[in-house]
């Protein structure tokens, strides 16, 4: 484990309840629009099961801006100030394993304490494979509770595909000529990634079981270190001689959907959660299709892509023994197959626990062919399909969102031709362990 758990059960309990009315149990997130409208659902549920019970207590859940807002929010709020629950991106993670407050205790409580409190039992083996090998983290148990699992897959303009008679690709060996037939044909061209160093270097490594950290990319050992995989270097060159040809595009995030939905390029990767967004987008322009995150065939098999989204942890506080049973219980309830399916049909994120995919198939869920149904089964494939190697369980690092934006200012400095594969590589390397090293001194 990597924190001492310094609360026994008799410190749980230190205050007890003063006021039985409406007692506030707090939830921090950065689930935004569509997202945040359906996980208020899902609280709704849960607050009403507690009325009938005649609880004093309700969850109460606030917006804190991005992902990483909430954490930075998190981490920067006092003991009196934090919420009861945060949600972690899975970038944090490693941040959020190593963080003390001032007194140097971990801030959070490990839910394998929380869950013995309140007499409950997280079923840890329900969980898919990769989701228990990344959030345990190298440890011998879960210390938060995953809830959202996002992973990339590939859009495509389906009208210019058809109007040309060809298919998505498979292999990224496919690219150049499919690209020479679409512009030939005057068919939009070219890809486009939602996030750079997210699917150019995270996923591209996890579908080929590449390094891009020591011990497991950091899985395995919070002593990690950058080392690339001289996989990159070639994957690099292949975006940048793209790049020259006019094959892809350095926008990202909303203005890689825009660039996506006004035809300026014919592919786009993005996660499976991102399928209504994009839809909207586009609003009828062309008919969207969904496909599998390509992979370079001369690497090999194709392992999984690996998991983005959060986790939801416990706040280190001092809390009532009372308040700790209905967090426990609220806990346990996220990751029932029974909402977990349901977040899955709402929003296209992989459902964290094996039995929320086995309802959903029973149900006929996936029988349709709407682009939000199909791009969750393909993320869902794509995640799951294959047994995950070394470095496709997912990459543990602190300083993780710095070192992202190191890797995007090379990665755009050598797609542009101002630097080489090998320099870029060289740089994210060692200025990415310049963060590591001031994180562990």
């Amino acid at each position: 484990m990597f924190i001492k758990p310094f609360f026994m059960t008799a410190l749980l309990c230190l205050v007890t309840i003063q006021n039985c009315n409406s007692e506030k149990i707090t939830v921090w997130h950065g689930f935004a629009g569509e997202l945040g409208i359906h996980f208020q659902k899902i609280i709704d549920v849960f607050n009403q099961s507690l009325k009938r019970e005649g609880s004093a207590f309700e969850i109460e859940v606030e917006l804190k801006g991005s992902y990483d807002d909430v954490v930075k929010s998190y981490l920067s709020a006092s003991k009196e100030t934090r919420p009861d629950i945060v949600q972690a991106y899975e970038m944090a993670t490693r941040s959020m394993l190593g963080a003390k407050d001032p007194a140097g205790h971990a801030v959070y409580i490990p839910i394998r304490q929380i869950m013995q409190h309140a007499g409950l039992v997280l079923d840890e083996d329900s969980f898919l494979t990769q989701v228990i090998l990344f959030y345990k983290a190298g440890g011998a148990q879960f210390v938060s509770v995953p809830f959202n699992i996002s992973t990339v897959v590939l859009y495509y303009n389906k009208t210019a595909l058809n109007n040309t008679k060809l298919k998505p690709i498979i292999t990224f060996e496919e690219f150049d000529e499919q690209m020479e037939k679409l512009k030939s044909a005057g068919e939009p061209a070219g890809m486009g990634a939602g996030w750079l160093s997210g699917h150019q270097i995270d996923q591209i490594g996890g579908r080929h079981n590449k390094q891009i950290a020591t011990y497991g990319n950091g899985v395995d050992s919070p002593d990690a270190r950058l080392f690339f995989d001289r996989f990159f270097t070639f994957h690099f060159k292949a975006l940048r001689d793209w790049s020259k040809k006019g094959w892809f595009s350095l926008e990202q995030g909303p203005k890689a959907e825009q660039a996506f939905a006004d035809r300026k390029i014919v592919y786009l990767t993005n996660g499976g959660n991102r399928h209504s967004d994009i839809a909207k987008l586009v609003n009828g322009k062309f008919e969207i299709g969904v496909t599998a995150f390509p992979y370079w065939r001369q690497a090999g098999s194709p392992f999984n892509t690996i998991s983005g989204g959060g986790s939801f942890w416990v706040a280190n506080k001092p809390q009532s023994c009372e308040r700790m049973k209905v967090i426990a219980q609220f806990l346990n309830y996220l990751v029932t197959p029974e909402v977990q399916a349901q977040w899955q049909r709402m929003t296209g994120y992989v459902p964290v626990v094996k039995k929320a995919y086995e309802i959903n198939v029973k149900e006929g869920f996936f029988d349709s062919t709407d682009l939000g149904v199909q791009a969750a089964k393909i993320a869902y494939d794509s995640f799951t399909t294959n047994q995950p190697g070394t470095f496709s369980r997912g990459i543990l690092l602190d300083s993780f969102p710095g070192i992202r934006k190191i890797e995007v200012q090379q990665m755009e400095k050598c797609i542009k031709g101002e630097i080489s594969a090998e320099d870029a590589i060289k740089t994210i390397e060692s200025e990415g362990n310049k963060l590591l090293d001031s994180k562990n001194s």
